[in-house]
């Protein structure tokens, strides 16, 4: 082993107790998120078809494997890691489909979510999970982007759970809000690394340019004259 592997090693392995608790602090605000609006009667879980169940299957598995993966190299299981690691991939591209039908179908049963700023916002969460995840594999060799890039793709990825914890009353505020709550988490990520090395990761600037951006675009896009016409052919299927 080289001394450059056996440091990145070691630098991977000292911060795995951080990714692993930031992904169990991400699975308990989902399960809160989605549980709030089940317990509180806004949901009931007869209504939903197979695909929400799967869906949600799926969105679990994501974020235990997040959180296996850092057992994984604290274990110094860099091997394992890097397998169940491609499991990773298939997961993300089955969420991305799964979080589309998903809101297609949503669509189609419900009448008050027939508009083209709720299936922009839908979909522009997808494409921001999926840019950091791909960009997270593309430096999968560069184990210090790769996990913090990880990071930033779950967290935007728990935004459907963080909204349903929103109070009504914040109307028009609620996306800057979740916005908000969502930059806060990568936040924890930047402080973690000021804190035990001395220096902001760039990793988490780039998540919270995507998350910014993302968010930026997602009125205007479900706005404009094609989303609105898919929209309108939806509802008349």
């Amino acid at each position: 082993m080289t001394m450059n592997a056996s440091n990145e090693r070691a630098a991977m392995r000292g911060d795995e107790h951080f990714f692993r608790t930031m992904g169990m602090f991400l699975a308990l605000l989902v399960i809160a998120g989605f549980g709030f609006n089940i317990g509180g009667g806004w949901v009931s879980l007869a209504e939903f078809p197979v695909l929400i169940f799967v869906h949600a299957a799926v969105f679990m598995l994501w974020i235990g494997l997040f959180i296996v993966q850092p057992t994984l190299i604290g274990r110094n299981n860099v091997a394992l890691h890097r397998r169940v690691g491609w499991a990773g991939v298939v997961l993300a591209l089955l969420m991305v489909w799964l979080g589309w039908e998903a809101s297609i179908d949503m669509m189609r049963r419900r009448t008050d979510f027939r508009d083209g700023v709720t299936l922009s916002i839908q979909m522009s969460t997808m494409v921001m999970f999926a840019l950091l995840v791909f960009a997270a594999i593309a430096l999968r060799r560069r184990s210090d982007w790769h996990r913090r890039l990880m990071l930033c793709a779950t967290i935007i990825l728990t935004a459907p759970a963080v909204a349903r914890l929103m109070p009504l009353w914040l109307g028009p505020f609620t996306l800057l809000v979740i916005l908000g709550i969502l930059a806060g988490l990568m936040a924890v990520g930047l402080a973690h690394d000021r804190r035990r090395h001395g220096r902001f990761h760039p990793a988490y600037w780039w998540g919270m340019a995507v998350l910014v951006l993302g968010t930026a675009v997602m009125i205007p896009v479900g706005l404009w004259g094609p989303v609105q016409g898919y929209v309108k052919g939806i509802e008349w299927r």
